[in-house]
């Protein structure tokens, strides 16, 4: 299977909502008024996102996804958790940016993804594949390679910790 279509079928759902459901549980936020209200919008933001990339309303997907990438973060979710919910979206920009035909605004959104904090997360391994197809279909292939290999690394890390639990 090529690397674009593993991404798809693997990662085709946001993993945003997981995020925000868990963060919604206690994981990553101290309850308030804000922080609620937030995990709220993102959550209402990011399903109708969804919904418009199915309908192909690419320009309201982008919209939605950029309020949700650039907005602000209310103080009560913690660090890790605002920068997961925007590296998704990032990323999420990224595979509507290659599914359009634009490898160069994929590249881009993606960056600015992984510019965030590249870490040992999910979000950080699809940046770096979704990048990697961006600078593929750009005919960068060595930087390409260098790309789905640092996902590769941060997916067998990620996988490693899960069999050692």
């Amino acid at each position: 299977m090529r690397p674009r279509e593993a991404l798809t079928r693997r990662w085709g759902r946001p993993t945003a909502l997981l995020l925000v459901a868990c963060a919604a549980a206690g994981c990553g936020v101290r309850s308030s008024s804000a922080t609620r209200a937030w995990v709220a919008g993102v959550v209402e933001a990011s399903a109708s996102a969804d919904k418009a990339r199915a309908r192909g309303d690419l320009a309201l997907a982008r919209g939605v996804l950029e309020g949700i990438a650039g907005g602000p973060v209310p103080d009560g979710v913690a660090v890790a958790d605002g920068r997961a919910v925007r590296m998704d979206a990032y990323f999420r920009l990224a595979v509507i940016e290659l599914d359009d035909s634009r490898p160069a605004a994929a590249r881009a959104w993606a960056e600015q993804g992984l510019a965030l904090g590249a870490g040992r997360d999910v979000f950080t391994a699809n940046l770096h594949l979704a990048r990697g197809r961006a600078l593929e279909a750009l005919g960068v292939d060595l930087e390409a390679s260098a790309s789905y290999h640092r996902a590769l690394v941060v997916t067998e890390a990620l996988l490693g910790a899960a069999l050692d639990q």
